[in-house]
């Protein structure tokens, strides 16, 4: 699978140069694979498919929320700042 994934990306002159030898199999391999991961990763919880930046970000703005309901503005961005 690592292989089909990583090969099938390439572009097909690059591909060519594989020691491997890509057919129509391989492409529908590959379509079939992505199809699958793409249902996977709307399926999965954020914490799971966030990225890093992503998952910083949420947490981020969790704790403005928090604390700018407790009435702390150290941690609430800047209404200048927004935009």
């Amino acid at each position: 699978m690592v292989m089909i994934l990583g090969c099938g990306i390439m572009h097909p002159d690059v591909r060519a140069r594989m020691p491997i030898t890509w057919t129509r199999r391989h492409d529908r391999e590959i379509q079939m694979i992505t199809a699958a991961l793409r249902v996977a990763f709307d399926r999965l919880p954020t914490d799971l498919t966030d990225s890093p930046m992503a998952r910083n970000r949420r947490a981020y703005q969790w704790l403005v929320t928090r604390y700018r309901d407790v009435g702390l503005t150290s941690f609430a961005p800047d209404a200048a700042v927004r935009s």
